[in-house]
């Protein structure tokens, strides 16, 4: 006799079935992932140790191959900026999570940004997705999360802690962050009732700095290993230093739009080694 599968939210609860169903099956995808090895961090506990395994994912290598191939067209400063700030978004979202996520304690899962996404979908059907660099889709109108923590409970997850993973200090997006929370608490209460915000961070200095908005809403913070100063640096490396499989004839994402810039009437294509 096949096993019972029982739903988070039970009956009764005021949540589409389609949407518990939903919620279960990632949970359980988000296991075997882990279980397959994706995203697996071994000992990368220090800074040095986790960004060098970040530059041997796949992630990292489509994050630059993006950027390389956005910068053989000649941009402007305002729209270099732009790459760059997103860069640096996507490369600290994917750090933090792969980080966390195998550092959960038995029984709790982190689901990751893009099924974090996906449940969304299902829990606001008819918003559109929106498409943005580096994979940093969103639904229009809807402030997703980064991440959802997800007690398991035996195929009955319970979503426990709803996860942002952010640099920046901007007063207006994190006041946003936390309305949409208090929003989806008061639309779904059997869903996120019992959640909590939780804000991930790079490290602070003793007595360092944390958002007002943050320290006065009195949300979590959990803190990655390493500063955001030194998250910068390691961001503007990539751009200024980097040359794939230390391939030193090869020209670093800077150099690129360099010469770009100087002959903007060529039209460059991309190394195809770094399509392989």
């Amino acid at each position: 006799m096949a096993k019972e599968i029982l739903l988070y939210p039970l009956p009764n609860q005021e949540i589409d079935p389609l949407f518990a169903a939903q919620l279960v099956l990632l949970v359980e995808d988000q296991k075997q992932a882990l279980q397959d090895g994706e995203f697996v961090l071994k000992s990368a506990d220090g800074f040095k140790k986790l960004r060098d395994w970040f530059k041997k994912t796949e992630q990292f290598h489509q994050i630059y191959l993006e950027s390389s191939r956005y910068l053989f067209t000649p941009r402007t400063d305002e729209q270099i900026a732009e790459l760059r700030k997103d860069f640096a978004g996507s490369c600290y979202q994917f750090m933090s999570y792969s980080y966390h996520a195998t550092k959960q304690p038995e029984g709790l899962v982190l689901l990751s940004p893009s099924r974090t996404l996906a449940l969304y979908e299902k829990l606001f059907p008819k918003a559109r997705k929106s498409k943005h660099r580096f994979g940093l889709d969103s639904l229009f109108g809807i402030s997703t999360p980064d991440s959802l923590e997800i007690q398991d409970n035996g195929g009955a997850p319970k979503i426990l802690r709803v996860i942002e993973y952010t640099l920046t200090s901007n007063k207006g997006y994190l006041q946003k962050k936390l309305l949409a929370h208090e929003q989806d608490v008061r639309k779904f209460p059997k869903l996120f009732g019992d959640t909590q915000l939780v804000f991930v961070l790079p490290l602070r200095k003793s007595g360092g700095f944390i958002p007002p908005v943050i320290r006065e809403s009195e949300a979590p913070v959990i803190e990655m290993p390493f500063t955001h100063e030194q998250f910068r640096k390691f961001s503007s490396s990539i751009f200024e230093r980097y040359r794939p499989e230390a391939d030193y004839g090869y020209p670093t994402l800077n150099e690129i739009q360099e010469f770009i810039r100087q002959r903007p009437t060529v039209t460059l294509r991309a190394d195809d080694r770094m399509d392989g």
